[in-house]
């Protein structure tokens, strides 16, 4: 939703748990790919399909996803910490690609409330809501990709 907010045309989407995947596409209205599906991935090596790729995964095998899918002269942004070893960077030199850090959390606070309030179907991305001593329970079930795409931790006397 934040792509197309900011002017992309389309807008596909990959995740490990294809399941989170699919809520996510759900709510968004955009493709999907299988993260774990590796012909599709090889199939997009051999002939990139995106102007840019986001990878907020902080894995190094989606990195690597995401340098091999994008265009000669697109952009990859890397918003997920990521390992220090395992990210082929031979890519940005063949294809003449850009890297990007994003440094999340800086300054997107106001447009991340703007956005709830202007999209009617964000909301429903927080499938579960947790009070505020329920931490230890909240962070298991953001864990359970299967069950959660979001979960709320409330402030005290919130629910």
């Amino acid at each position: 939703m934040a792509a197309r907010r900011a002017g992309a045309a389309s807008v596909t989407i990959s995740d490990i748990q294809a399941s989170a995947a699919a809520r996510a596409a759900a709510l968004s209205g955009a493709d999907t790919l299988d993260a774990g599906e590796r012909g599709v991935w090889d199939a997009l090596a051999a002939d990139p399909a995106f102007d840019v790729a986001i990878e907020a995964a902080g894995a190094a095998p989606a990195l690597n996803n995401a340098l091999a899918s994008v265009e000669p002269g697109g952009r990859v942004v890397q918003v997920g910490f990521l390992p220090t070893e395992g990210v082929n960077l031979n890519r940005l030199i063949a294809r003449e690609l850009e890297l990007l850090g994003s440094f999340r959390f800086v300054d997107e606070f106001e447009a991340a409330v703007a956005a709830v309030l202007d999209e009617p179907g964000l909301a429903q991305a927080i499938t579960g809501t947790f009070a505020f001593g329920q931490t230890d329970v909240a962070f298991q079930a953001a864990a359970d990709k299967q069950q959660h795409l979001k979960v709320m931790i409330a402030g005290p006397g919130v629910l």
